[in-house]
């Protein structure tokens, strides 16, 4: 349901946006593990935001993101420049994805 709002495909991913984006999410995974960050929690969230991709349009996604990351911090699985570091890394790139 869409509250008398049609669905716009231009505020969801694609498919080549998914791809492009779980080539990013991959790429920050493999950066978390070169610096130490290797915790298992954090590879599930990776994984859900993942599959999230294909449902949420581009606005719910990086609110939920945050969400997930905010929740990293105050568990003190993450310090919060890293996590703003992601946010903002994730941010630019799914802003520069061609609509």
């Amino acid at each position: 349901m869409y509250e008398s709002k049609t669905r716009d495909n231009a505020d969801y991913f694609s498919l080549e946006s998914q791809n492009l984006i779980l080539e990013e999410l991959s790429e920050i995974k493999r950066m978390l593990i070169q610096n130490g960050i290797g915790q298992n929690i954090i590879f599930e969230e990776i994984e859900e935001q993942a599959e999230l991709i294909k449902f949420l349009d581009k606005k719910n996604w990086l609110q939920h993101l945050k969400g997930k990351i905010f929740g990293l911090v105050s568990g003190k699985i993450i310090e919060s420049e890293q996590a703003e570091r992601l946010i903002n890394q994730l941010q630019e790139f799914v802003n520069s994805i061609p609509k």
